[in-house]
């Protein structure tokens, strides 16, 4: 079973935040933890709207959110809505953002954890 977060990349955030700059991780995941929900309504909304432009930048621009986290499940899911939106074809979202969504809450939970943790 792959986790949750990246593990490697999850250890070069700790790492970043060690090597003298302090509270950057907390930032970057409360920022993550407080932009997600807002971006996962715009990528819904675009998805279910048919709107491909729309679907294709929102599930691009959330995808490098989710992969700089080494979120890559959430990330994969946000591939396969932007390479719909690219192909014009919004059909079919609702199997991919039921996936977003339960990866999502995977990923917020594992987050929040981390945030107790970095206290």
């Amino acid at each position: 079973m792959r986790p949750i977060l990246d593990p490697e990349i999850w250890e070069s955030l700790v790492s970043l935040e060690a090597a003298g700059a302090p509270g950057f991780l907390r930032e970057l995941v409360s920022e993550f933890l407080a932009q997600a929900p807002h971006r996962m309504a715009r990528v819904r909304a675009a998805a279910e709207n048919g709107d491909a432009p729309a679907l294709e930048r929102e599930a691009h621009a959330f995808k490098g959110s989710c992969g700089s986290l080494g979120a890559f499940a959430m990330a994969a899911s946000c591939d396969r809505l932007e390479t719909m939106g690219r192909d014009g074809s919004c059909g079919g979202h609702a199997e991919v953002l039921a996936s977003l969504e339960q990866h999502w809450q995977a990923v917020r939970a594992e987050l929040e954890g981390a945030l107790t943790r970095l206290a």
